[in-house]
């Protein structure tokens, strides 16, 4: 039996811990953020933290997004980027497995393939340095339209990579609605990619209902609006949708009281959930004090939230041998944990 006091939480503190849903750019520290910026000349009003990733709006945060983007250049860059995220999360979170959303196509001119052969660099040291490993979601930036968006996912099958997973899509809701994209998803589809997309993160349940039937999605991020739609929320459950949804969205469009946000009421219907940390650096944050904070602020128990880390490794799109050796090691963990638990 796990511990279930809320907010006692050394089971899920001593566990490796998967994520399914980081943006990199997301993820670049203030100080590398400005160590590459400076490498490029640009300059800044301040390097407090705080006024570096000020935002207060979607289009606020899209722009900061974007010229963190500008200033990675080269694929040394972006394997730097990525060893950085990966071990400042291992350090903080005892991170284990990451699936990264890049969006190629914002910020950067770099090729697309030059860019992945960066930040496979950066993977494979961050697996030799400290154990822990990642997959690439390249992601269509849906604020720049749905031919965009096909150009990608043709280029992505073009230049195939073991480490790249699948196909996302992020960007605003509201200026690309998600049937904009039919053809793109298809040809994903059509390729052999895994698809997921932002969808329901603040416009109700019809986005979600566009990328399950229009898209035909195998993972949903976000989909916070199901909960207004009873019988989507069955039919999810039904066909097996993970949704991988993270703490700082959801307090960036609802209320983060248990009885306001319906990221609560996705965790009270059952939906199979993992959470996330979507933009830890821009949030100032990391994975477990997000799984903290969500366990304090909805009264979720160590089990809970142990449950969903282990959901979400097995919703990940990683080689099955990799699954099993991640599982292991979960359980060894959590065998340790409660050992030193009982011996207290």
């Amino acid at each position: 039996m796990l511990n279930d006091t809320m907010t006692n939480l050394p089971l899920t503190r001593s566990i490796p811990k998967i994520e399914l849903h980081a943006h990199l750019i997301g993820s670049v520290s203030p100080a590398t953020y400005v160590e590459l910026g400076r490498r490029y000349g640009a300059e800044f009003e301040s390097e407090d933290p705080e006024r570096l990733y000020a935002y207060h709006s979607m289009p606020s945060f899209l722009a900061i997004y974007e010229r963190i983007s500008s200033f990675i250049r080269t694929p040394e860059d972006w394997s730097e980027v990525i060893y950085r995220s990966l071990r400042e999360e291992h350090e903080a979170s005892n991170l284990r497995y990451r699936e990264t959303f890049i969006t190629p196509t914002a910020g950067t001119t770099l090729p697309y393939a030059d860019q992945i052969a960066g930040l496979a660099d950066g993977i494979d040291r961050a697996r030799a340095d400290f154990g822990v490993d990642a997959r690439l979601i390249p992601s269509i930036y849906r604020n720049q339209g749905g031919g965009v968006g096909l150009e990608l996912v043709r280029t992505v099958l073009e230049h195939p990579h073991p480490y790249v997973v699948g196909i996302g899509m992020d960007g605003d809701e509201n200026l690309g609605p998600a049937p904009d994209f039919e053809a793109a998803y298809r040809l994903a589809r059509e390729g052999g990619l895994k698809t997921t997309a932002h969808a329901g993160e603040r416009n109700g349940s019809r986005e979600v209902r566009h990328a399950l039937d229009v898209l035909g999605v195998d993972r949903i991020d976000h989909g916070y609006g199901i909960v207004y739609d009873h019988g989507l929320v069955r039919e999810a459950k039904d066909r097996g949708i993970h949704f991988a949804t993270t703490w700082l969205s959801s307090i960036s469009h609802y209320a983060p009281k248990r009885e306001e946000n319906p990221l609560s009421d996705m965790l009270a219907l059952g939906l199979d959930l993992s959470i996330s940390t979507d933009d830890r650096s821009m949030a100032l944050s990391t994975l477990m004090a997000d799984l903290e904070t969500v366990a304090d602020a909805f009264a979720l128990s160590d089990a809970t939230l142990v449950r969903q880390n282990s959901a979400g490794l097995e919703a990940a799109w990683m080689p099955e041998e990799l699954r099993d050796r991640i599982r292991e090691e979960l359980n060894d963990a959590l065998i340790d944990a409660r050992a030193q638990r009982y011996d207290e």
